[in-house]
């Protein structure tokens, strides 16, 4: 009997979330076999819209970085790397994501029901069928519904509380009615859920935090907007968006790294995909063809060639640290053994 999705409630993604945790065998074909139906799309109303019959153009940005990131999940599920170049032309245009337009340019639809079933066969030939469907349950569940996007919003205003100095900034997100305090839970519950799925997992959430800023963004940029059912002017998605201005620092570090992607099909947009070692961290470098040329480029290509890690001298721009972005410095030898202690791979 196929395991039935209704996902208008995060009772209903949770109930499933555990009817699959529950089956025993991790291969079990049950997990083959879940109806998702029509729901999961992304619904924008925009009651004032500059220009007819067409995307504006804040919301066909966040339309493209959403059809980004289902690349990169499903470019991780099929390679184990988050480069949507690794996939062909025929899947990328099976997950190619449909937006209607309607009522002018008032109503802006993306559906997604269509791309969900062969994610989930992807998802099955590297992960567990069972790790597999918790990652699709969840991912759509948050990312395609009314209460994933307002319980979202209502936990990063309590990040923006915790976090803003500025008075008049705090009063004005109190004044915010977004999620309930139980849908927040069940948020939480469902990224937990996510983030013990292994690499998969933890993309979906990568995937998810994205869409969503791009989506906020947008907003940000509109008069104003309704995004799911949640109403938001610009002043509103503003206040949301709102950093603390936290300086950045930067961190000269000299590592061994893994070089997975090279891609040099674009001139003007040159970029190195590397990791650590295990693989838990990746950053893609981009910079002008200038930079790579010489012995740096012999290096690199070598490393990607063969498989093996290579040293590099990396700056870390980071807040608190969290690492904002990666700048290649150069490839340089291993450090002196006395300097460094050698850890396995």
């Amino acid at each position: 009997m196929a395991i039935t999705l209704r996902a208008d409630k995060p009772e209903a993604v949770l109930a499933v979330l555990q009817q699959l945790q529950a089956i025993a065998d991790p291969f079990s074909p049950e997990f083959e076999d879940i109806e998702i139906g029509t729901w999961p799309e992304i619904h924008i109303h925009i009651p004032h819209p500059e220009v007819s019959s067409s995307i504006s153009p804040p919301f066909m940005e966040a339309f493209l970085e959403l059809q980004k990131q289902i690349y990169q999940l499903a470019a991780q599920a099929s390679s184990g790397v988050a480069d949507a170049g690794q996939l062909s032309e025929r899947y990328r245009a099976s997950l190619e994501i449909s937006v209607v337009v309607t009522n002018g340019s008032s109503n802006l639809t993306a559906k997604l029901e269509r791309i969900l079933p062969g994610l989930l066969k992807t998802m099955i030939g590297k992960m567990t069928g069972k790790q597999a469907a918790i990652v699709l349950v969840a991912f759509a569940g948050l990312v395609a519904t009314g209460w994933g996007w307002s319980s979202w919003l209502e936990a990063r205003k309590v990040v923006q509380l915790e976090e803003l100095k500025s008075k008049d900034h705090i009063e004005a997100l109190k004044a915010l009615s977004l999620g309930s305090s139980g849908q927040i839970d069940a948020l939480k519950k469902i990224i937990e859920t996510l983030e013990k799925q292994g690499e998969i997992g933890a993309r979906a959430v990568e995937a998810l935090t994205a869409t969503n800023e791009a989506l906020l963004k947008a907003a940000s940029k509109t008069t104003e907007s309704s995004i799911n059912g949640t109403h938001l002017t610009r002043q509103e998605a503003d206040l949301l968006r709102t950093s603390p201005r936290k300086k950045p620092e930067v961190r000269i570090a000299r590592q061994r790294m893994r070089v997975l992607d090279i891609n040099t099909s674009n001139p003007h947009e040159l970029s190195l995909l590397i990791s650590t070692p295990d693989k838990k961290s990746q950053y893609r470098i981009k910079f002008v063809d200038n930079m790579f040329s010489g012995d740096d480029r012999t290096a690199l290509f070598d490393a990607l060639n063969g498989r093996e890690s290579i040293w590099m001298e990396l700056a870390f721009r980071e807040v608190e640290g969290e690492v904002r972005s990666v700048q290649l410095l150069r490839t340089t030898a291993p450090p002196n053994i006395s300097e460094v202690a050698e850890v396995d791979e």
